[in-house]
């Protein structure tokens, strides 16, 4: 067939899309060589899932197909099709590597032939990195260098929280402004090392802007190098990142935890030190909880107790609370199992840290049985099925839609719906997070 002018072969972009010239060059198509023409252009794809479309205008029938390496994460809507206007649809899986990806899609039409030259850009560095030895700020799914992030939520209007983080992600404050409560500020400050071992912990709140009191501190020392550490031998089932708590931590290296806290009348100083038993690779936990009286200063009271947990694999299996515990190969849990009932996450593959599905089953009164989620392309929760122990079906909850910023994928906005246990009906809450970057 004859070509018309300017040839069979019109291709173009959307306007959504980054277009650039591309140098001559050359590109692997079923073990052979072509030129990459003048006519070549670049589509720059963001690291989570992402589409693009190209316009096509033909005097002749036309076939669509990636290049050889790339067919697994870059995917085509149709592969050929016949003269006149159409649409090819391209999209890209998530990049769950810390380097970019490259492809080509080729199109062809008569004699003439364009490839489009695919980048997709690489993923977050920490998703090579085990679970436990992610930063806070990985950890909460936050993306880029994030320096601080202020949050709030209509349903309490006077509330806001505002989380400060260093450049290696680590949480450095957690501040919690609440008028509704009569609490001025409550304020969690935390500090590492160069390792970025979590060093210290001073948790102060008041009643208003002049009456500030230390409430409880933690100070935290790392000599068992090379070792995944349970804080707590009742269990090691992930506290929230961006939370003060250890109960359920497992901190790399750990070795020594000092706290000490207060209430109306005594003082509290506790000392947990952890050893590795070099015969069976067990670790001990001692702890001495010292009371004192806070008008005297007095001693009123010491315990002492040492637990003692099983490692298998180099990661903590069980202990006289727990009975077993099997693990992803990211580090992440996938049965907690208790002598009255076992604990069990789904993940939705090995690199993404959010849970597909969570079932309790066992003896113990739950409030919650089961949960299913369901996430969008930026692994942002859009709805949660939770089975509430003593109802019959599901209880939906809805969230989104979301406001992303255009830089890093963070989401800036979303409405969240979620109803009572049984009920079908919820007011809707809109929440809002500001961000900061380095």
């Amino acid at each position: 067939m004859r070509l018309s002018v300017p040839g069979a072969l019109l291709l173009f972009f959307a306007a959504a899309g980054l277009i650039h010239g591309c140098d001559r060059g050359e590109v692997l198509i079923d073990d052979q060589t072509m030129v990459i023409s003048s006519d070549t252009t670049v589509r720059v794809m963001n690291a989570v899932l992402d589409s693009s479309s190209i316009a096509i205008n033909t005097t002749d029938t036309w076939r669509a197909f990636v290049a050889k390496g790339g067919g697994s994460w870059c995917l085509l809507n149709k592969t050929r099709g016949e003269s006149g206007h159409d649409t090819l649809k391209l999209m890209v899986t998530e990049n769950p590597t810390d380097s970019a990806r490259r492809t080509s899609v080729i199109l062809e039409s008569g004699t003439r032939r364009i490839v489009f030259k695919i980048v997709q850009n690489a993923g977050e560095a920490w998703f090579v990195n085990d679970y436990w030895h992610r930063t806070a700020l990985q950890r909460a799914g936050y993306r880029g260098n994030v320096q601080s992030v202020t949050a709030t939520n209509s349903k309490r209007p006077n509330k806001t929280y505002i989380y400060n983080f260093d450049r290696a992600g680590n949480l450095l404050s957690r501040e919690v402004h609440d008028v509704d409560y009569n609490r001025f500020d409550t304020t969690h400050v935390y500090t590492y090392d160069a390792q970025n071992h979590m060093t210290s912990c001073v948790v102060t709140t008041g009643s208003d802007s002049t009456l500030i009191d230390t409430v409880r501190s933690y100070v935290l020392e790392y000599n068992n190098p090379g070792k995944l550490v349970a804080y707590s031998a009742n269990r090691w089932d992930d506290p929230h990142p961006l939370e003060e708590g250890l109960e359920g931590a497992v901190l790399p290296d750990l070795s020594l935890v000092t706290r000490d806290w207060s209430d109306e009348t005594y003082r509290y100083h506790e000392v947990r030190e952890y050893s590795f038993d070099e015969m069976t690779g067990t670790l001990v936990i001692d702890r001495t909880l010292s009371t004192y009286t806070l008008d005297t200063g007095q001693l009123d009271n010491e315990t002492n107790r040492t637990d003692r947990i099983e490692y298998r694999k180099g990661r903590p299996y069980n202990s006289r609370y727990v009975v077993q515990t099997t693990y992803y190969n990211n580090g992440m849990i996938h049965t907690l199992s208790y002598p009255d009932g076992t604990y069990e996450y789904a993940l939705e593959n090995h690199h993404r840290m959010v849970p597909t599905r969570y079932q309790y089953t066992g003896s113990q009164e739950h409030a919650i049985d089961s949960c299913v989620y369901r996430y969008n392309y930026n692994r942002d929760i859009e709805e949660r099925l939770v089975y509430y122990s003593g109802y019959q079906g599901a209880t939906i909850e809805t969230y989104g839609p979301y406001r992303y910023d255009n830089s890093h994928h963070n989401w800036e906005e979303m409405i969240e719906y979620i109803p009572k246990a049984g009920q079908t009906d919820s007011h809707p809450h809109r929440l809002t997070r500001a961000f900061t970057y380095y």
